[in-house]
């Protein structure tokens, strides 16, 4: 989470931590303590690049940061490293080999799937992105997954806990699947089909001991696998730490073994971490979680595909329980396919009434994030809510849910993804085209972004970057009308440096960024940061470079208005799908992969971090 800094009556700015995906808890993407970076001189600057050295496997998940004299960057790697690097030099502070002496990553080829799964190729180790616990009653740990298969094709998966300042393990590393196997037989885990893709997450339980959530999906929706949820804690008698796992969630563990015909709910969320209800400044936090599976089957109570859900954990040794729930009308339909359903979907504002589309099927509603969005002002939210709770998927629709009126049914019609009672708002957020062709690699991916400005301004306004749109979208939440937002996008026409030759934003699109002084800043200073990257590495492809654009968040007129290409063929290193870029402290990382002529093989490849400054 980004660690609150408090704002001091000269109204100065001070740097925070940035210690899990998407900045903090609510997966806003936004550093409200940005103390430098400013729109407004932002386009003169001549920015230096520091460059890592070459790291062990090409990293997936977010840089983190840890504000502290020197500051500190965390990310590790498909190769089963974890790296510590000095925030100002990139230079190494420590590396850790999580792998045993017998064990490696496993290479794609030996994933599930026919011949095994590519998305995350060349091989598979730590993907989702870690996360840092400083605030815990046993702080200055990260944690991490990590998948290894030994020399005897043994496979497993562990939860890694490390001290930030050396790299070494507080505890030894828990084995997960023998920690599913004796707290929670039901839950069925299969070290090797499930994919831990969607980032980490922490809080605290109300005696301040850490909670740790990981979240699992599949490698190519090669069955069996479920949409399934840890709940770890690190736990000290005396001079002796053990992590160990306290809670657990199957979003559709009735189907395993006896419906193989459907996908089982993956929970990926494109590397997204799931949102906690954890603010403390709020009145009563719930500390519930909320997150978004994809395809599979819908059976109210018992199996909960293509859904939003809110999840509540209520002590040590239980299983979570669904707490609130939604699910769009049309989830069979986007689980399967018009031809299927033999009904196209219709699709809400901005698009004309009564425009519908040919779902192509595999549409999941869990290929984006979930955010809580909270925003600044007063008259914006209905009741007594905090938040709005924002989800969507590859149908390019944006779900706006009070995280009070999340209801625990749904009645499957077929047609409108937005009939489902006590949702607040759905709304084009993307545009798609008239006919996919079969194509599925529109619409929502990672997460978006919200800025809620400050109390005497209230931009509030949600960003999105979406896989094949034509545009960077912005759009902002309306006053007095219970958490909805305009369907008018306040860019217009955005500029279109991040474009191809072919008008789109290529797959996989962009998870974007805000970056701003809450304590001083002016709204015309709030910068939108976009990455691209669409030219990373397919199989037997060389990478090409991550872009980094720079736009003011705020435009004048109806442009949005270009501010600065960052990375060219020489600046940046090669991207990794879903990358979100970590904006701190004046300095812009992007993790990723060694810029090279030819692709890399499992054992051989290399990652690198690259700043901006």
């Amino acid at each position: 989470m980004l660690l609150p800094t408090l704002l001091h009556a000269s109204g100065t700015c001070t740097p925070a931590s940035v210690t899990s995906y998407g900045y903090d808890n609510s997966r806003a993407n936004y550093n409200p303590n940005e103390c430098v970076l400013k729109a407004s001189s932002i386009a003169a600057h001549q920015f230096t690049v520091t460059r890592s050295a070459a790291l062990t496997g090409i990293v997936y998940g977010q840089p983190l940061y840890q504000y502290s004299s020197p500051g500190m960057i965390f990310v590790a790697t498909e190769e089963n490293r974890a790296y510590s690097l000095n925030a100002s030099t990139l230079v190494t502070n420590w590396v850790t080999n999580l792998n045993l002496s017998n064990e490696t990553a496993i290479p794609d080829a030996k994933l599930p799937g026919i011949g095994g799964c590519d998305n995350i190729n060349p091989e598979v180790g730590v993907t989702g992105t870690p996360v840092l616990d400083l605030v815990s009653n046993i702080p200055n740990v990260i944690y991490m997954v990590s998948k290894h298969i030994t020399t005897a094709g043994v496979v497993t998966q562990r939860l890694n806990a490390l001290n930030t300042a050396t790299g070494m393990p507080i505890a030894p590393a828990l084995d997960i699947g023998s920690a599913f196997l004796s707290n929670f037989a039901t839950v069925i885990f299969d070290p090797l089909y499930q994919n831990q893709r969607a980032g980490l997450a922490l809080t605290k339980s109300a005696n301040g001991s850490p909670l740790v959530y990981v979240a699992w999906g599949s490698h190519c929706d090669t069955l069996p696998y479920n949409g399934i949820v840890g709940v770890f804690t690190l736990t000290q008698s005396g001079g002796t730490y053990t992590l160990g796992l306290v809670g657990a969630f199957d979003d559709e563990g009735y189907q395993v073994g006896k419906n193989p015909s459907y996908p089982n709910g993956g929970i990926w969320m494109s590397g997204a971490a799931p949102a906690i209800d954890d603010l403390s400044s709020e009145t009563s936090p719930s500390g519930d979680l909320y997150l978004a599976s994809g395809n599979g089957p819908v059976n109210s109570g018992v199996a909960f595909g293509e859904s939003v859900m809110r999840l509540h954990y209520s002590g040590t040794n239980t299983l979570l329980t669904v707490a609130g729930l939604y699910t769009p009308n049309a989830w069979l339909t986007l689980n399967n396919g018009s031809t299927y359903t033999g009904v196209n979907l219709n699709l809400p504002a901005p698009y004309a009434p009564g425009t519908t589309i040919a779902s192509p099927g595999d549409f999941d509603l869990g290929s984006g994030g979930v955010m809580l969005a909270r925003p600044m002002g007063s008259g914006f939210l209905q009741g007594s809510d905090n938040f709005v709770v924002l989800a969507g998927g590859k149908e390019g629709v944006i779900y706006v849910n009070s995280p009070s009126a999340m209801l625990l049914n749904t009645v499957p019609d077929t047609v409108d993804p937005c009939s489902t009672t006590g949702l607040i708002q759905c709304f084009g957020a993307i545009t798609l085209p008239s006919s996919l062709n079969g194509n599925k690699d529109y619409g929502n991916r990672g997460s978006a972004a919200f800025w809620p400005g400050s109390l005497t301004s209230a931009e509030n306004v949600l960003y999105v970057a979406r896989s094949q749109d034509t545009l960077i979208r912005g759009y902002q939440m309306a006053s007095l009308q219970g958490g909805k937002f305009t369907t008018t996008q306040i860019f217009g026409s955005a500029p279109g440096p991040v474009l191809d030759n072919g008008g789109l934003i290529r797959y996989p699109g962009s998870s974007p960024v805000v970056s701003w002084n809450l304590a001083t800043g002016t709204a015309s200073d709030a910068l939108l940061w976009i990455l691209d990257t669409s030219s990373y590495q397919r199989t037997g492809q060389a990478p090409g470079v991550a872009k980094l654009f720079a736009y003011q968040a705020t435009p004048s007129g109806s442009g949005g208005m270009f501010m600065q290409e960052f990375s060219d063929q020489t600046r940046g290193p090669a991207p990794t799908k879903f990358m979100v870029p970590l904006v701190v402290n004046a300095h812009i990382y992007v993790a990723g992969q060694q810029p090279g002529s030819s692709a890399c093989a499992a054992g051989n490849c290399f990652g690198q971090v690259v700043s901006w400054y």
